[in-house]
């Protein structure tokens, strides 16, 4: 089956990018149980675009066998949130529906970048951040109050206090390296959405240490819960940095060694959930 995958992230077809077309190669070779052609739009019979806006968009193009829209952002832009009832099948963030198929993007990055190994000593500096969206209410509300309680280094472009933005990209060996020095990482999104859950968990545990999670309330769908701190609610900030700050040795380095995956399969429900909207 010949698939054109339009709008995508820079490096996705030239698999120079961390999060790659392979996932999805894969996914919907499940899905249709054949072999998948990357395709241009005229040799194509199904169409899997990004949601990056409508103006260059292929859905109205022609006559399509499936068409999927995509997306990895915890909302769908406000100029194709009328178009996308356009396509048989919506991968997202969003809770679920009769279109809307759940789509954590992580599942696709984790796929790409499989290297998840604990460390094996308790690291020298308590926390970082690395953060370039400085709209994050409660992860800023959380940073204000552990600021409060210990020194945090900030490595992206948000309030940098360490000199330099950490360089590479966003799973790049400078980064985790960096993270890697620290006891936690904070690492939560820059919204609240029923499965939106980004790369940001996966670094703190490539890095092999604990990362502070908030965002999706379903992330324990998907990560054992013993394996990091899972912020639920604005109430919870103080008790949260009261773990941080009181975890002994022992504790962290059984935390750091606990089973990180829920599930190792998360590719076969999503195939189930679009075979069952396109009654494959």
């Amino acid at each position: 089956m010949n698939i054109c995958f339009h709008k995508f992230w820079p490096g996705f077809l030239e698999g120079t990018n961390p999060n790659t077309v392979h996932f999805f190669i894969e996914l919907f070779k499940r899905v249709f149980d054949t072999l998948i052609v990357v395709s241009d739009y005229n040799n194509a019979d199904v169409l899997c675009e990004n949601a990056c806006g409508v103006h260059d968009s292929l859905i109205y193009k022609k006559k399509w066998k499936y068409s999927i829209l995509v997306t990895g952002e915890s909302v769908v832009r406000s100029e194709f949130s009328e178009h996308y009832n356009s396509f048989d099948v919506f991968l997202s963030g969003l809770k679920p529906d009769i279109k809307r198929v759940k789509f954590p993007v992580f599942i696709s990055y984790l796929y790409c970048n499989d290297k998840m190994k604990p460390i094996a000593y308790v690291p020298p500096k308590m926390v970082c951040a690395i953060i370039s969206n400085p709209c994050g209410t409660v992860r800023n509300k959380f940073l204000d109050k552990l600021e409060q309680k210990t020194h945090v280094y900030y490595g992206g472009n948000y309030r940098n206090n360490i000199g330099y933005c950490i360089g590479g990209d966003y799973n790049s060996n400078e980064l985790i390296d960096f993270i890697r020095q620290h006891k936690f990482v904070i690492t939560m999104e820059n919204s609240e959405e029923d499965y939106y859950i980004t790369e940001k968990i996966c670094n703190g545990l490539f890095a092999g240490i604990i990362p502070v999670y908030w965002g999706s309330p379903n992330v324990c769908e998907y990560f054992n819960r013993d394996r990091f701190l899972h912020l639920t609610s604005e109430n919870e900030i103080d008790n949260i940095i009261d773990k941080m700050m009181n975890m002994n040795d022992e504790t962290y380095l059984k935390m750091v060694h606990s089973t990180i995956l829920v599930n190792t399969n998360n590719i076969d429900p999503i195939v189930e959930d679009i075979k069952n909207i396109l009654i494959v």
